[in-house]
């Protein structure tokens, strides 16, 4: 694991722009597991961590692979105390980023995995994820977190809009078609913003918000919300929950286009491909899971209105699975053992 040194508190050189073309400098020169401090270190003169700047580093630390906090740092005469994560005004912020966090770690691992078998960083810069793109990895202020999410960091103060570049392909918006759910800590999707690569675009951000974008076809694969910690401890502490015991679960918020693979875990893979009136989901895996599947229908090449959900051979009751039509979003819980999940129109025979 790499950190990213000392920063200074800022948003320009030395500090949260400057640890953006750390991590992308690093990746490419073959570092592929880093974080940074959040919040910076060194508060000098006229900078300081202002509510704005760390609400933005939190963020960026959040789709960050290590995600870490600096407490204390050098601050030299500063007369207002450091903001903390704990702290009224950003403890929600703080959580809702943490949790988004803590839940990509299947795919967080995925993406590890690959990093050790081929060097292809976490954090991608668009020189070694879109080389003939010239509009793309001529962008260094944005970069893909392992193969399917593309963040935007804000990098300037006060900021409530921010200009990305899309590289080809069809690309989702990851807050304008997911909901954060307070209560829970779950993702929830909802109505799909899709915008077409090749292209310049830009979109809100709000403080709260960092701009981030997943590939059309894609799987995120994500832990139970209610997971507390990655680490061991805690077993003898019914209420907290942590890795080890959703193990035998898996969340996946799916935007199934054309056909398309990915990983999870480190040996998890699946397989979504659409014909005509049908979807299908393949999933292969050393452990058996309950799959929580919410899929966008509204993301497909040619969307069309279920009638049936089967399970390998067996066709699933209408009470076992939902779709709401105005949004697209199916919902279905099921084996991933019991076999591959067909999803048919009512023109398909189902």
């Amino acid at each position: 694991i790499v950190w990213g040194g000392d920063p200074t508190v800022g948003f320009g050189f030395d500090g949260l722009e400057s640890s953006v073309y750390q991590a992308l400098s690093l990746g490419t020169s073959g570092v592929g597991i880093w974080g940074s401090d959040i919040g910076g270190f060194f508060a000098f003169p006229p900078n300081s961590l202002t509510p704005d700047l760390y609400d933005r580093w939190i963020q960026f630390g959040a789709l960050s692979v290590v995600m870490r906090s600096q407490k204390d740092g050098f601050n030299l005469l500063s007369p207002t105390p450091r903001p903390q994560p704990w702290s009224e005004e950003h403890q929600s912020l703080w959580r809702k980023y943490a949790k988004l966090h803590t839940q990509l770690y299947p795919y967080i691992q995925a993406a590890a995995e690959e990093y050790y078998a081929s060097g292809m960083p976490l954090m991608r810069h668009h020189l070694l994820t879109d080389p003939q793109d010239a509009q793309a990895h001529g962008r260094d202020d944005q970069y893909l977190f392992g193969p399917n999410l593309l963040v935007a960091p804000v990098l300037t103060a006060n900021t409530t809009t921010r200009t990305v570049y899309l590289p080809e392909g069809d690309w989702i918006e990851w807050w304008r078609s997911a909901a954060y759910r307070e209560d829970d800590g779950s993702f929830a999707l909802g109505d799909l913003l899709m915008h077409t690569g090749g292209s310049e675009i830009t979109v809100a951000a709000p403080r709260e918000e960092i701009p981030l974008f997943v590939r059309a076809g894609a799987l995120i694969p994500l832990l139970a919300p209610d997971v507390y910690t990655l680490a061991e401890h805690g077993a003898d502490d019914p209420t907290v929950i942590r890795l080890a015991d959703r193990l035998d679960q898996l969340h996946l918020l799916a935007f199934p286009r054309g056909e398309s693979s990915g990983s999870f875990y480190d040996t998890g893979t699946y397989t979504s491909s659409e014909a005509p009136g049908q979807w299908t989901l393949a999933m292969d895996d050393n452990t058996a899971r309950t799959i929580h599947l919410q899929a966008n229908l509204h993301a497909l090449l040619q969307s069309f209105t279920p009638c049936a959900v089967h399970v390998g051979d067996s066709a699933l009751a209408n009470s076992a699975w939902q779709y709401d039509a105005a949004t697209g979003v199916l919902r279905v819980v099921y084996r991933s053992d019991a076999g591959a999940l067909r999803v048919l129109d009512c023109g398909s025979g189902g």
